[in-house]
């Protein structure tokens, strides 16, 4: 059985709905397979970690 390669996208911004946008438009743009998404937050910045099979 092959691997399965992934790759990892951030999109970084200052609000939650900064950062929605740019992942929408990089899913529209894309059409990832998504694997994982995470969220983390630290001094008033919302990254969101996407893993996606390449």
């Amino acid at each position: 059985m092959g691997r399965i390669m992934t790759q990892l996208e951030t999109f970084t911004g200052h609000t939650p709905t900064e950062v929605k946008r740019a992942f929408n438009d990089w899913v529209l743009e894309s059409s990832p397979r998504i694997i994982e998404i995470k969220v983390t937050s630290e001094s008033n910045t919302y990254t969101l970690w996407v893993t996606y099979q390449a």
